[in-house]
């Protein structure tokens, strides 16, 4: 049976000879609402149309949770054969809302994101070419106290070349 202890936390082994770090749970209930629409249409092998938003809202969470946690998401993306579907053009644009609650009103994380490619097959070939984050937005997301000091700041532009084969 574990008797609670008076004082300050003893940790370590002898009691004692270690720093302790106590958490202890909010009280009350945390409540998330929020609700989410999408829209998949594929009419052909190589013809793709998405579509996706979110949404969530936060009641009696942690600061580190309100800041990371954006209240708004939006996506689509789209997949076009050029020519005869041996190469296809791939689009897609997010956006993501600024997470609330920052301290001093700063907020964090807003950003308009958009990602163009092309890619296809050639034998036993695949290959993918692309660019993230075209328009080089500048954004930096907060991981909380015990993560980071500061918002990180996340990638601007980017480019991917990908080769793959299959034997």
């Amino acid at each position: 049976m574990l008797e609670p202890q008076s004082g300050p936390p003893r940790c370590g082994s002898p009691s004692g000879t270690a720093e302790c770090l106590v958490f202890s749970n909010r009280p009350g209930e945390t409540l998330a609402w929020g609700a989410e629409a999408g829209l998949h249409w594929q009419p052909g092998r190589y013809l793709l149309v998405d579509l996706s938003y979110s949404f969530v809202t936060l009641q009696n969470a942690s600061e580190e949770v309100i800041t990371s946690s954006p209240a708004h998401l939006a996506s689509g993306r789209l997949l076009v054969p050029l020519g005869n579907g041996d190469l296809r053009l791939s689009t897609q644009a997010t956006y993501q809302s600024a997470r609330g609650g920052a301290k001093e009103g700063a907020e964090y994380g807003e950003a308009l994101l958009l990602g163009v490619g092309l890619s296809g097959e050639f034998q036993r070939m695949r290959y993918f070419a692309g660019v993230q984050n075209l328009l080089d937005s500048r954004y930096a997301l907060p991981l909380g106290t015990e993560r980071a000091a500061a918002p990180v700041p996340q990638y601007g532009r980017t480019f991917t070349l990908q080769l793959t084969g299959s034997f």
